[in-house]
């Protein structure tokens, strides 16, 4: 409990010399340029937005932990203790940063969550989003850590005609079309990797057991896809591990042209039909 306490202290400090005050609401917007993302902390809540220049291409995206003989997985939103900040990094218009933190009820370690959002420019139809997952070891053992990140994008709006692949040990990329997304992993890569078609891995970690991943890779298309990964490893006493990763969305065939540019395109063609013509 000493330690807890003092952690708390340290990091409520920092929170004040972040924010200026914790946020409260459990909903949290956070903006850059052509980006608009929205994570949800209520016990059962995740990330569920990433809305790039109009554009929602996420349905939901979270974690859940396993730690030594726990008999089931536990969503993180559904700790104890939850504490986060949102505020503005970088100066542009708009809040993108979020430094969450929660407890474990038992006392055995705390998890903090931070995002950033990077937009890219009005029009583009690019954007990136990084988490960094920290699970700290406050207990007085070495603990045998399940780490499982799930991941549901809905590419170009729509949860149809999506591919899924992991493409190696630290990528996976959904695809539809010529729009793709791309999850990197920076440090850690994954001990185990699923796809499956959409809820399959969701009900896996959210019911009344022990869920390991299979390894499958892809690639994988359905009606709706999901994927999910898993550390797995033993944090020493007073050790913490960490995951640095970032998704990637460039999706050219979620921009319609304006009608100006398409009415100039459209001249163009005939333009060019005439010329063809005359030459023949």
């Amino acid at each position: 409990m000493f330690k807890r306490a003092a952690l708390t202290v340290a990091l409520g400090s920092a929170f004040v010399g972040l924010s200026g005050q914790t946020a409260l609401a459990t909903l949290v917007t956070l903006n850059d340029r052509n980006t608009e993302v929205k994570s949800d902390f209520n016990s059962v809540g995740d990330f569920f937005d990433f809305v790039v220049d109009g554009t929602d291409h996420l349905d939901r995206e979270w974690f859940w932990i396993r730690v030594n003989d726990d008999d089931r997985e536990t969503k993180v939103t559904a700790l104890d203790g939850k504490d986060f900040i949102h505020y503005d990094g970088n100066f542009d218009p708009g809040e993108d940063h979020i430094f969450a933190r929660w407890f474990d009820p038992m006392d055995r370690f705390e998890i903090t969550v931070e995002e950033v959002l990077t937009g890219g420019t009005v029009g583009s139809a690019v954007s990136n989003f990084s988490q960094t997952v920290r699970v700290t070891n406050l207990s007085d053992a070495p603990l045998r850590l399940n780490l499982f990140q799930l991941a549901n994008f809905d590419l170009l709006g729509t949860p149809g005609g999506d591919t899924v692949e992991v493409i190696s040990d630290n990528v996976i990329m959904q695809t539809e079309l010529n729009s793709f997304m791309r999850e990197t992993f920076t440090n850690h890569s994954p001990t185990s990797t699923q796809v499956a078609e959409a809820d399959t891995l969701y009900n896996a970690l959210t019911d009344a057991g022990v869920t390991n991943l299979d390894g499958s890779t892809g690639p994988f298309a359905g009606s709706d896809v999901e994927y999910a990964v898993q550390w797995t490893t033993t944090i020493p006493v007073g050790g913490a591990f960490f995951v640095n990763k970032d998704f990637f969305i460039s999706a050219p065939d979620s921009i319609v042209p304006e009608p100006a540019s398409a009415v100039m395109l459209g001249l163009a063609g005939l333009a060019l039909l005439g010329v063809r013509r005359r030459q023949a």
